[in-house]
């Protein structure tokens, strides 16, 4: 799949989710996406049902999704988030 992420967006949406969204245990919820904070305590893992995004250290990232529209609908929240919050 294509490199699509635009890092310094990734690291925003994590911000305002984390200050915006609804915190359950160590992870916090805004609009169907979810930040949870890894043990290592450098990585942090940004998903929602169908797509998955790992920020590791050093703005290296890994992006899963289940197909090509799932990871289009991802970003696209991503950003919505980004542009609303």
């Amino acid at each position: 799949m294509k490199n699509r992420l635009d890092v310094r967006m990734a690291l925003r949406i994590c911000d305002k989710t984390t200050r915006y969204g609804e915190k359950a245990g160590e992870s916090y919820h805004l609009h169907g996406v979810t930040v949870e904070p890894l043990v290592d305590g450098y990585s942090v893992a940004v998903q929602d049902a169908q797509s998955k995004l790992l920020l590791q250290f050093h703005n290296r990232y890994q992006l899963d999704s289940e197909d090509e529209q799932a990871m289009t609908q991802f970003l696209q929240r991503l950003e919505w988030i980004d542009q609303h919050y």
